[in-house]
C-alpha cells in the first residue's frame, strides 16, 4: 500500500516522488501469472498441526490444477493478456489451470515443510504453467443470443457436465465433501484469483473441491 503524503519543502517532495517512482517500477516488473506463497495461517503457527497430506496430493486428485469459471472473453494474439481479457465475454467459460509451486521441481516432503514456515530464506513462487478451457456453460448463454448465427464448428462445447464430473470425482476421493468457490475483488486480472485459490486450497490440505 502506498500512502500519498504532501510536504511543504520541494526537496522532500522530490525525494518522495523518486521513492514512489521506484516502488511503482518494482511493482510493474512483477509477473502477473506469479505470486509468492503466503505465510502459513496462524492456526498452524505452533507446528503441531500440518494440514498438508503426507503424500503427493495430486496422485489421488482426478485433475492436476485448479478449476476455474470465468465470464471474461478469451485473449487473442493481439491482446496484452495471456489467457483472458479484462472484458466480459457474455458467457461463463469453464476449465482447468495447472499450477507450479516453487522455482523448480521439489519433492513433496520439501514443499510440505517449507509451506509451514512463517518466514522463508528464499522466495517460493506459485505460478500458472498452463490454462485449458474445456468449454462454456450453455445455461449462461444470453436469452437474446441466436445460436444459429454461428456454425457448430465455431461454437465452444458445453462443458457443464465435464466440470460437474470433475467436482464429483474430487469429492469422491476427499474426506470433506465441501465445494469452495473463491470470488475475487474488483479490478483484478484473471491470473490473480486462480493463484489465490491455489494457495487457499493448498492450506486446506486439498480437501474438498476448489473453484476460482
Amino acid at each position: 500500500m502506498i500512502h500519498w503524503i504532501t510536504l511543504r519543502y520541494g526537496c522532500r517532495r522530490t525525494a518522495i516522488f523518486l521513492t514512489l517512482t521506484m516502488l511503482l517500477s518494482a511493482c510493474a516488473s512483477v509477473p502477473i501469472d506469479e505470486i509468492q506463497l503466503m505465510p502459513a495461517p496462524d492456526v498452524y503457527g505452533d507446528g503441531l498441526l500440518n494440514p498438508l497430506p503426507e503424500t503427493y496430493p495430486f496422485d489421488r486428485i482426478p485433475y492436476d490444477g485448479i478449476l476455474f469459471a470465468t465470464d471474461r472473453s478469451p485473449a487473442t494474439e493481439q491482446d496484452p493478456e495471456q489467457y483472458y481479457r479484462n472484458d466480459r465475454g457474455q458467457v461463463v467459460r469453464l476449465g482447468l489451470a495447472e499450477i507450479q509451486f516453487g522455482k523448480k521441481e521439489f519433492t513433496w516432503e520439501f514443499t510440505r515443510s517449507i509451506s509451514m514456515l512463517k518466514s522463508r530464506s528464499e522466495e517460493y513462487p506459485v505460478k500458472i504453467s498452463k490454462v485449458t478451457e474445456w468449454g462454456i456453460m450453455d445455461s449462461s448463454i444470453p436469452y437474446w443470443f441466436d445460436p444459429s448465427l454461428i456454425s457448430e464448428d465455431e461454437r465452444p462445447p458445453d462443458a457443464t457436465a465435464r466440470f460437474a464430473d470433475a467436482i464429483n470425482a474430487q469429492l469422491a476421493t476427499s474426506k470433506k465433501k465441501h465445494v469452495y468457490i473463491y470470488v475475487h475483488g474488483y479490478k483484478v486480472v484473471y491470473e490473480n484469483p486462480v493463484l489465490v485459490s491455489a494457495e487457499l486450497w493448498h492450506f486446506l490440505g486439498y480437501n474438498g473441491a476448489f473453484i476460482a
